[in-house]
């Protein structure tokens, strides 16, 4: 039997507990979560997604941080709220594994206040998604049953944009598709539509229906609209129709026609940007490089060390009038040592990065920092205008998405990789190519910092240019040869490298664009590298870091009297990567008894009419090649006279080109050329 003491302390702990307990419930009743993930509750695998998170308080505020946990991954927000009120908070975020559960909670003072732990509905990673904004959002519903007979997909998930809602373009950029109709575009606000002008820069397409709904629709940025509208890498379609079931099989004609070879790359390659991430770690020792002390500095060095050995000699050897000598050497040698490295950044972080710049209407600009602390203390690393950041230590570290912010602990090397969108006009460069395949025209550096090493790749022509200062004009009139024509990856880079003389870390950047960015845009590309220093904000301080880059421009191919010459290699293959395990090359590939190799290739919208040649080279041994006829919706074997000029309209007409390979050799992947004419 306990006695009257043990009962007392027993019912005293029971009430700690119940005190404990309620404090959990109370803080958990005193806060509420509305969480909105991806688009209608589903998240595209290999993709940003966007997470929107409402927070609603109740008798008391907050004070702490709001965490989203992914894996390995930390997302996190500073959260202060006061009483009765609410807060909206929008998180873009990768998802790569499909069973990985979410972990949303708030955290005051190290203490949990609240907790939610989710396991979101994924879709694979080559669902097309499509995107409607319509009053009527039934009206679309026919998109699900689509069936892409061109793209081999039926797997299909069409949903509704929310037009009160702000997306961001990282957001958007896991959509392959936006339909407009029956919808007041005024009703989105001049920063939503500037998102989706950007959207369709980066290689999208949006259609809008101009059948009876068109005095909705015909608004905003498509005020005019008539036809189709090219803007930067992508396009604006007017339907000329309104999108709904009758019309159906018009739609998807024009869903497979006018699609960019970027957009056409989301659908074929889903785990691009997942690949971008793992292979930008062979991008550390180009940064480190920037590290390194420089020729001159050792030399200075060197000459200090030996003045500083001399007057110690006269000092020890002389007489005593030269006594103080060696006092006052050591004192100045100090001196002189200790304000270098001070100015060199002896005691303070070091930091470098390497770069690759996509120069285009809004392209992309991808970046590895490494950085190296001092000491043991948290780093707080500001870069604005990122879309995406990776942290690839093992330790957490907590990424800030909405202030484009990351907090490093611990005095380990840290390397992070981000992505920004990088916004440019090309005003200033096009080449034009005669009958005789005569490249002429203009380049010029269009960015203030001296570009090294520079060079022109117009299909399977390397054009060398050499250095070319800030500003500065090339003129370009050079016979094509075609020298890299039927090359596979390593003969190809081998060439480049040698004509160009890059140095090691050139080419490492080099390769890191060719099998992991390539971004295909059927124009001719101008490379440089450039040196200089970048502004990056360190624990709230502006701090200057060296950056080595690669930086790409298009350079569009221009007609000459309405007729066009894109010679081999400028209309890059798009291979369908959905059921290869792991494509490591980009020009060859090794065919496998049973499998097949499935192509396309995006031919210009402008062109109407005019011949297509077509080269390739395969190992001795059988295989078949034949091509997709979309007139006749089937299979024809590939001869000399499938894509001569009489035969080659419907593809023209229709604008891609599919080829599929069987057989059992390695195979240096078909490229086409085109002579054609111009429409209008």
């Amino acid at each position: 039997m306990m006695s009257r003491k043990q009962i007392v302390i027993m019912n005293i702990f029971v009430f700690l507990i119940f005190l404990v307990i309620a404090k959990g419930s109370f803080a958990e009743e005193n806060i509420k979560f509305n969480i909105d993930m991806g688009y209608e509750g589903k998240i595209k695998l290999g993709e940003i997604n966007p997470i929107k998170i409402t927070v609603i308080t109740a008798d008391n505020g907050i004070s702490g941080k709001l965490f989203i946990k992914l894996g390995d991954d930390i997302y996190t927000h500073k959260l202060i709220m006061g009483e009765y009120t609410k807060k909206f908070f929008s998180f873009s975020v990768p998802f790569f594994k499909a069973n990985e559960k979410i972990e949303i909670f708030i955290k005051s003072n190290e203490k949990i206040l609240y907790k939610k732990q989710l396991k979101p509905v994924v879709l694979p990673k080559d669902t097309i998604f499509i995107a409607t904004l319509c009053d009527k959002p039934e009206q679309m519903s026919f998109l699900k049953n689509m069936d892409f007979t061109l793209f081999d997909s039926k797997n299909i998930e069409v949903f509704s944009l929310k037009p009160d809602d702000y997306y961001t373009l990282s957001e958007l950029q896991c959509i392959n598709y936006i339909l407009i109709d029956n919808f007041n575009v005024a009703r989105l606000s001049d920063n939503q539509q500037k998102v989706l002008k950007n959207w369709v820069e980066l290689g999208n397409t949006i259609f809008v229906g101009t059948g009876e709904y068109k005095y909705k629709t015909l608004k905003g940025i498509f005020d005019g609209l008539n036809g189709v509208k090219k803007i930067g890498n992508g396009f604006i379609v007017s339907t000329g129709m309104n999108i709904d079931e009758k019309n159906s099989g018009h739609i998807r004609i024009q869903l497979e026609k006018y699609i960019s070879p970027i957009g056409l790359e989301k659908i074929m390659k889903p785990d691009r940007l997942q690949n971008q991430i793992l292979e930008s770690k062979k991008l550390y020792a180009v940064a480190d490089s920037l590290l390194h002390t420089d020729y001159n500095v050792l030399m200075f060095f060197l000459a200090l060390l030996i003045l500083y050995l001399v007057c110690v000699l006269l000092g020890i050897f002389m007489e005593k009038r030269f006594k103080w000598l060696f006092a006052v050497v050591v004192l100045m040698f100090c001196v002189v040592f200790y304000s270098i490295s001070l100015w060199g950044g002896l005691y303070s972080i070091k930091a470098a990065s390497a770069s690759i710049n996509l120069y285009q209407c809004c392209g992309q600009k991808y970046d590895i920092y490494n950085i190296y602390p001092y000491k043991s203390s948290d780093i707080i690393l500001n870069i604005p205008d990122t879309a995406y950041l990776k942290n690839f230590e093992t330790q957490e570290t907590e990424l800030n998405p909405i202030e484009k912010k990351v907090l490093l602990t611990g005095t380990e090397p840290k390397h992070l990789f981000a992505v920004k969108l990088n916004t440019y006009e090309n005003q200033h460069m096009s080449i034009c190519i005669d009958s005789h395949n005569i490249a002429s025209g203009e380049i010029k550096n269009p960015i203030s910092d001296k570009m090294y090493n520079c060079f022109l790749i117009i299909g399977n022509n390397i054009i060398p240019i050499g250095d070319v200062d800030g500003k500065e004009t090339v003129k370009i009139n050079y016979k094509l040869d075609n020298i890299l024509t039927n090359k596979g990856d390593y003969n190809y880079i081998r060439d480049i490298y040698n004509a160009v003389k890059l140095d090691n870390y050139q080419r490492e950047l080099f390769e890191y664009y060719f099998y992991n960015v390539n971004d295909i845009t059927n124009k001719g590309k101008l490379f440089g590298f450039t040196k200089n220093i970048c502004k990056v904000n360190v624990n709230e301080k502006v701090q200057s870091v060296k950056q080595i880059s690669l930086n790409v421009f298009d350079v569009p191919i221009e007609s000459i009297k309405g007729n066009i010459n894109m010679p081999f290699g400028l209309i890059e293959p798009v291979v369908d990567e959905r059921k290869i395990k792991k494509l490591d090359t980009v020009r060859e590939y090794i065919l496998e008894e049973g499998k097949i190799l499935n192509l396309y290739y995006v031919l210009p919208k402008d062109i109407e009419s005019g011949q297509i040649n077509i080269t390739a080279k395969v190992e001795t041994g059988k295989y078949k090649m034949e091509i997709f006829n979309p007139i006749k919706n089937k299979w024809e074997l590939l001869n000399d006279k499938s894509l001569l000029e009489k035969n080659s309209k419907c593809y023209f007409d229709r604008g891609i080109i599919k080829i599929r390979i069987e057989g059992k050799r390695r195979i240096i992947i078909p490229q086409i050329a085109v002579k054609g004419k111009v429409k209008g």
